[in-house]
């Protein structure tokens, strides 16, 4: 009626990134999940998840740890946003997250391309079977705020100091991807099997049994550099011809036999692989409108030998005049007000530490449709019902705003320009009202617009008013009319008979 569909279709952007053959593929489109290759790998890889408190179901392959143990959980952002994290525990059923809070209010960093992150925490000292970790990222840049959601299976065991026998070592160890960022692959024994502990050094002493050992603890002249139930690791830290030792243990920390790596010479520097997603009304990749407020661009690296050192420039290919804003290297942002029914292009250019540097463009377009998601129209009420035409004996009529599915946030900074033909109606912000008395035909037109955009498309809309004949009125069968219509028939009768007589 009033969006014509081919203004208002959503456009959805698809992105295909290629991979070397080398890398170890992941999900790394969303916001915020557990690190798979930490101690507490997430039920999945999706980082996307908006319902709590876990949004997906429990796994049979929990990560077992001691009860009261001291652990470091490992968890990543792959989209910056204002905010923080909470690192939760429940003891079973995915219940009591919010009365046992380990870590809470942990920042994000800030002017980072991908976030990172660890921290030790103390787990319960009640052994459980299916207790779980939540962690929940709070986007403080949204109103309300947006969460996302990432659970880990865990299951918490008494102490086991009478088991004396070694899990078999792992098997299959060696770089998923070379140096400079080295990653270290493996495959988990399948049974008595707790977790990994990776000693980087060449002349590093052996773990002791029933010793836990976190990250940074030396261990003769060999470093701790993995402590987890993941299957990989990276370790940027690692040179050519470095030792790397994998040894897998089990609830009581007995130790595998070693399984050793001797790391391979650099290859020539790869350079970075770059995708862009854009943003509106917190959608990822949602169809974008002139009248929506701000459209948020993020760039993420997700392959790169100088990963440590990217510098990256934003520039508007089109339309001219854009305003674009660069909050941090990674994430900008554009007003479309005024730009509806145009193509956008941006373009990103990423130069990494690479000696020569790498250099890397990469754009996005996207379409700005003119107006709302949300999808206005009209439609002639009256007693509360859609009408298609009004009775003039029913009372006040009115022309109103509605939208297809939830209206807008800010809907008060909402108006409509009216012209009609309507004697003393009343123009409301988002409605025409008027007291039809006598039967006619108006014409009505609507233009719709908010402070942040242009007017839409204009509505017509033609009003036609009945007036029925009310049995009882005045002049009508009953009342006056029927005595007057009697007593003509009794003269016409009274007639007819004269004439026959004669």
């Amino acid at each position: 009626m009033f969006i014509a569909p081919s203004l208002w279709q959503r456009w959805a952007l698809g992105a295909a990134l290629a991979f070397t053959a080398s890398l170890i593929a992941t999900d790394v489109t969303a916001h915020a999940r557990w690190s798979p290759d930490g101690a507490t790998p997430g039920r999945n890889n999706n980082a996307n998840i908006k319902v709590g408190p876990c949004g997906v179901a429990r796994t049979n392959t929990p990560a077992v740890f001691k009860a009261g143990e001291t652990i470091t959980l490992q968890w990543e952002s792959t989209i910056h946003h204002q905010g923080y994290f909470r690192i939760a525990f429940s003891p079973a059923g995915d219940a009591g997250f919010d009365q046992n809070v380990l870590l809470d209010n942990v920042q994000e960093f800030d002017n980072r391309y991908t976030g990172e992150y660890s921290a030790q925490v103390t787990l319960p000292s009640e052994p459980c079977d299916d207790c779980s970790l939540q962690m929940i990222q709070v986007m403080l840049d949204r109103s309300p705020p947006t969460n996302y959601y990432s659970c880990a299976d865990i299951q918490l065991v008494a102490d086991a100091a009478s088991d004396l026998v070694p899990p078999l070592s792992v098997s299959n160890l060696g770089e998923a991807q070379g140096l400079p960022n080295l990653r270290l692959r493996w495959v988990n024994p399948a049974e008595d099997f707790a977790g990994v502990l990776v000693l980087h050094g060449n002349n590093g002493g052996e773990p002791q049994i029933g010793t836990s050992y976190q990250l940074g603890d030396v261990i003769g002249s060999a470093t701790v550099a993995y402590v987890g139930a993941g299957q990989a690791v990276n370790l940027p830290a690692a040179n050519a011809g470095d030792t790397l030792r994998a040894f897998a243990f089990d609830m009581a920390r007995n130790y595998s036999a070693p399984v050793s790596h001797q790391v391979l010479p650099a290859l020539p520097a790869a350079a970075p692989v770059v995708s862009l997603a854009y943003e509106q009304l917190g959608q990822p990749g949602s169809g974008l409108y002139s009248a929506d407020g701000e459209i948020v661009l993020q760039a993420a690296v997700l392959v790169s030998d100088a990963n440590g050192d990217i510098t990256m420039q934003w520039s508007v290919d089109r339309p001219a005049g854009l305003p674009l804003d660069v909050l941090a290297g990674a994430q900008a942002t554009l007003d479309p007000a005024g730009y509806g029914g145009q193509d956008f292009s941006i373009t990103v250019k990423v130069t990494d530490s690479a000696s020569p540097p790498n250099v890397v463009q990469e754009s996005i377009s996207a379409s700005i449709a003119p107006y709302s998601f949300y999808l206005p129209s009209f439609v002639l009420m009256q007693q509360g019902k859609v009408v298609s035409q009004v009775d003039a004996n029913n009372g006040p009529a009115e022309i109103r705003t509605v939208f297809e599915g939830e209206a807008p946030s800010d809907l008060e900074r909402w108006n409509v320009s009216w012209a009609h033909d309507i004697p003393n109606a009343q123009e409301g912000p988002l409605a025409l009202t008027f007291t039809p008395t006598v039967s006619a035909s108006y014409r009505v037109s609507a233009q719709i617009y908010s402070p942040t955009a242009e007017a839409g498309a204009e509505d017509v809309i033609a009003v036609t008013v009945k007036k029925p004949v009310k049995l009882g009125a005045f002049g009508g069968l009953t009342g006056g009319g029927l005595p007057l219509l009697l007593l003509v028939r009794l003269w016409f009768r009274r007639r007819v008979r004269l004439q026959g007589a004669a």
